[in-house]
């Protein structure tokens, strides 16, 4: 009888270690999955806002240099 208790208190503990195992390996996987899926949006959201930002300093530097064109047009014409 002994023997069969101790035998099965084994199994239990070997049954328990895994069970822990197995959960601390989901958790960590889980972890690192949503540190990878943060990473990614945080570059596509800086990406986006850099591209944004290049527009907007195109779209000025052709608005500026159109301005100047058309002074710069005006003026020889007047004078």
């Amino acid at each position: 009888m002994s023997n069969g208790g101790s035998s099965s208190i084994v199994v239990v503990l070997v049954v328990v270690v895994v069970v822990v195992v197995v959960v601390v390996v989901v958790v960590v996987v889980v972890v690192v999955v949503v540190v990878v899926v943060v990473v990614v949006v945080v570059v596509v959201v800086v990406v986006v806002v850099v591209i944004m930002v290049v527009i907007v300093v195109v779209v000025v530097v052709v608005v500026v240099v159109v301005v100047v064109v058309v002074v710069v047009v005006v003026v020889v014409v007047v004078i």
